[in-house]
């Protein structure tokens, strides 16, 4: 056989069919795994399968299908494109694929409706030991039969019940039990639990796919205390619920014995309105420590499915707690099961942040650092279709329109992309980014953009980390959602590095406490770091951490919403289901800032196991490792090398191999790594926690310089004192600044803010930056340098147009104090100062001397050091 002949037969053999199988045959596994699991025996196979669809929105939008009845007949398929409906009947090709213990088919290669509203299989009867042990029954529809509850709901949503042979796991993969009123409690029983068998983490387990799936025990009385939402030091009503009641049941009187949890809530009164007590008087009686009794008397049969009784509660203070059922009685039958309620008291809503519309970058978290005249690029979703579009960058009330340089529309990412161009001259600095067109809503990005004259050849940038925003508390702690101490730390951070004057910030990661407390609570927890992060006076870059996006099992939210609040605020939404072109869920970017080339990557903990298949346990994901390897090959020659991330989890960063010069990282609340070097690999401190921690790296042309970590709460180490209200109405200003740190800064600076209407300023000790009229104040910007543990004093005067500052001579004898000056060409008269302490409040002495001409003079009194001369027109 010859080449050809070779080549010819491989493309027939290429598209010849994939026989179809039953779904048995391709579940069944005849031996077990290394892990105790059973994988498929055609495990990464490509097969063909038909069945018909029984549950859907297993983790979000994956199905089941089922073929026939009995052992072996379901599976998973694990497709986010099809969303099919139960009932359908599909032809599925795709790969069987093993993903911890678990049997599916991912991915998916071809599809095709067969047919639609088809019969589900019957049901599989099943008991609590087969489910719990025997690997046929995975991925087919089964039902439990006269169960009692042995477990109560854990953190992760998993419950256990047993029909005498044996317990076996019930989960809420499909939906959230408590969402529906649903709280199983141990002794509880149910006729019937249906639901798909699956295995995950260990364990095999009943699914339900609605609440219809759970059947009650209909024998006895049950209460349920439902879940009550106050906003603080206002009320609401807990609704004690029994369902229907009929007038067979001749229910006529109960009793009720709760405890309140009063760290949180109080009792107003009982609610009877709108219930199955209404125009009765149910007898309240305070027991106390929290403990009341409800009891109706006799008197008419209460019928219908109304709530049995209300609760007026007054929130106490923000948190949570338990309305805890201990007894009671419905018609002189004791209840069957209660069902304890949660009582969440909420902050008062404030308005929520910068959610992320028509901007993707520059953001907040990935500003953008341009000279004026030059061009940056900006990434925005919207419509193919859009046109009109126009820029602008605004600051304090002032704004620059941007030319639109060019644009277009990238199809694969499924944004646009425009390059804007600043202006060559007027103001610099932050400055948020205006961006709109014909089919989004005009869109604000705070402090999106920094404008420079030039970028500097020697400067520092800083690294914090560990923010932990609000406050480090846990949303259970007492107090804790009045807490913002971890606010506090990082504003005493950022005061330091406003002198400082870093060029740029890097946040590595645990920005926020616990992500998921946005709408949560009202907490807000997004909201209000964003506001805080847009304090920061320099650009601020942001990479993510296990505390942001993790999720916590303990919080009552479903899995993955720590990062849908990353993506509405600091993400790109779009990673939640990212087009086909630009496939990655991860947050990861890279910026170029003179000699150093900067990559950012997202890393956390799967705390609540969002989507595993995709972010597995920790970081990173393989796409992230081969998406960083590609980043650093983009440095220009020349650069040096900075990677920056919360933690390597699982240990899957080769550093020497990526050539990093410099890799910063956080999560241990500590310092760590050697400052010899290069490469260097360093670990930073906590803000939180008041350790006010940061690090500094020095850039020159001769290389990188990382330094210790420092600490801005330790004695409050750089300190500036103005002379006077630093707050636009004076015309002179002196700021003492205290270095107290063991590092020089030469491009430290100041914000003076005087009168209205100044257009020239004098400085001693500095460098006027800019003058910025503002709608309320002359906005002087400085510049200057400090030592190492030294004290300097930075001086910024008004200068009245036309006119010289006066060279003074001063001279005392026998205690009369001389003061004398040169000429001062369109001087009409002048000013004399004197201040205790040089740095605080001058004061005008100019009454307590003579005047003769140029000169002026005093007998000296008092503790007057600091004497100045002012001219003025």
């Amino acid at each position: 056989m010859n080449r050809i002949e070779v080549l010819i037969l491989l493309a027939l053999l290429s598209i010849l069919p994939v026989r179809a199988l039953t779904i048995a045959e391709v579940q069944f596994s005849s031996a077990p795994g290394p892990d105790g699991t059973w994988p498929s025996d055609r495990e990464g196979e490509t097969v063909s399968i038909t069945g018909i669809v029984t549950a859907t929105g297993y983790h979000d939008t994956r199905f089941f299908i089922q073929d026939t009845v009995g052992g072996w007949s379901g599976i998973l398929i694990w497709d986010n494109s099809i969303q099919p409906d139960p009932g359908d009947q599909l032809a599925i090709t795709g790969e069987v694929f093993e993903y911890n213990g678990h049997t599916e088919i991912n991915p998916v290669s071809d599809y095709q409706l067969l047919a639609a509203g088809q019969p589900l299989p019957a049901v599989a009867d099943l008991e609590c030991g087969q489910v719990d042990s025997e690997e046929q029954w995975e991925g087919v529809l089964a039902r439990l039969n006269d169960v009692s509850v042995t477990q109560a709901q854990d953190a992760y949503g998993q419950w256990w019940v047993d029909d005498g042979s044996g317990a076996c796991e019930v989960d809420d993969v499909f939906f959230n039990l408590s969402g529906a009123g649903i709280d199983p409690q141990v002794g509880q029983n149910f006729t019937s639990i249906t639901g798909i068998a699956d295995y995950q983490h260990g364990n095999h387990a009943i699914n339900p796919r609605f609440p219809e799936d759970l059947a009650a025990d209909s024998t006895g009385f049950f209460l349920i205390a439902r879940d009550t939402e106050i906003v603080l030091e206002q009320e609401a009503t807990c609704w004690l619920e029994c369902g229907e009641l009929e007038s067979s049941d001749e229910v006529s009187a109960y009793s009720i014995h709760f405890q309140l949890p009063v760290e949180v809530a109080a009792l107003d009164e009982v609610v009877t309105e709108g219930s199955l007590s209404a125009g009765l008087y149910p007898q309240l009686t305070d027991l106390g420590g929290g403990e009341y009794s409800i009891i109706l008397p006799e008197g008419p049969v209460l019928i219908g499915d109304l709530p049995l009784v209300g609760l007026s509660l007054e929130g106490l203070a923000p948190g949570i707690g338990q309305l805890d059922l201990l007894d009671g009685s419905l018609g002189g039958e004791a209840f069957g099961w209660m069902d304890d309620g949660s009582v969440y008291v909420v902050l008062p809503s404030e308005s929520i942040g910068d959610t992320l519309t028509l901007i993707m970058r520059p953001l907040l978290n990935i500003p953008a650092i341009v000279t004026q005249g030059d061009v940056f690029e900006a990434w925005a979703e919207a419509s193919p279709s859009s046109t009109d579009w126009s820029a602008a960058a605004l600051r304090d009330g002032l704004r620059h329109e941007l030319s639109v340089d060019s644009l277009h529309y990238d199809p694969d990412q499924q944004w646009w992309r425009l390059w804007l161009r600043t202006p060559t001259v007027g103001w610099m600095g932050m400055a948020d980014l205006e961006l709109s067109c014909n089919t989004v809503p005009c869109d604000t990005s705070w402090n999106a953009v920094q404008l420079l004259p030039e970028l500097p050849d020697s400067y520092y940038f800083a690294q914090i980390t560990d923010t932990h925003l609000p406050t480090h508390d846990y949303y259970d702690e007492p107090g804790a959602l009045q807490d913002s101490s971890s606010m506090e730390d990082l504003r005493a951070v950022l005061a330091d590095l406003a002198v400082i004057n870093p060029a740029f910030v890097l946040l590595t990661g645990d920005v926020v406490n616990e992500g998921e407390l946005e709408e949560f609570l009202h907490a807000r927890y997004y909201t209000r770091t964003q506001r805080l992060l847009a304090e920061c006076t320099v650009p601020l870059y942001v990479v993510s951490g296990n505390h942001d996006i993790g999720g916590w099992p303990e919080t009552p939210l479903p899995a993955g919403a720590a990062r849908y609040n990353w993506w509405r605020f600091f993400g790109w939404p779009r990673l939640d289901d990212p087009p086909a072109g630009a496939p990655a869920r991860t947050q990861d970017y890279w910026f170029s800032y003179g000699d150093l080339h900067l990559v950012g990557m997202e890393s956390y903990d799967n705390y609540d196991g969002f989507r595993q298949e995709i972010y597995g346990e920790t970081s990173f994901t393989e796409d992230q490792l081969a998406w960083v390897e590609q980043a650093m090959t983009l440095a220009e020659p020349g650069q040096h090398k900075v990677l920056f991330y919360h933690f390597d989890f699982a240990q899957q960063l080769d550093l020497d191999a990526l050539d990093v010069d410099l890799a910063l990282w956080g999560h241990a609340h500590s310092n760590g790594g050697s400052l010899e070097g290069p490469p260097w690999a360093l670990r930073t401190a906590q803000v939180t926690d008041h350790r006010c921690a940061f690090r500094l790296i020095r850039v020159t042309p001769q290389g990188l310089q990382p330094f210790a970590t420092e600490y801005a709460c330790a004695g409050d180490p750089l300190r500036v004192t103005w002379s006077g209200p630093n707050d636009g109405s004076l015309d002179s200003l002196t700021a003492t600044v205290e270095n107290d740190y063991p590092l020089e800064f030469p491009e430290a600076a100041l914000h003076a803010r005087l009168a209205s209407g100044i257009t020239e300023v004098a400085v001693v000790g500095g460098e006027l930056l800019q003058l910025i009229q503002l709608p309320e104040y002359t906005l002087a910007e400085l510049t200057f340098y400090v030592a190492a543990g030294s004290t300097q004093d930075v001086i910024v005067a008004a200068v009245d147009a036309g006119l010289q500052a006066p060279e003074v001579a001063i001279s005392i004898t026998s205690g009369l104090l001389t003061l004398v000056w040169n000429e001062v060409s369109g001087a009409t008269y002048f000013r004399i100062e004197a201040t205790d302490t040089y740095g605080e409040s001058w004061i005008d002495i100019s009454e307590d001397g003579t005047f003769e001409g140029n000169t002026w003079h005093t007998q000296l009194t008092g503790s007057h050091r600091w004497f100045r001369v002012i001219a003025s027109n």
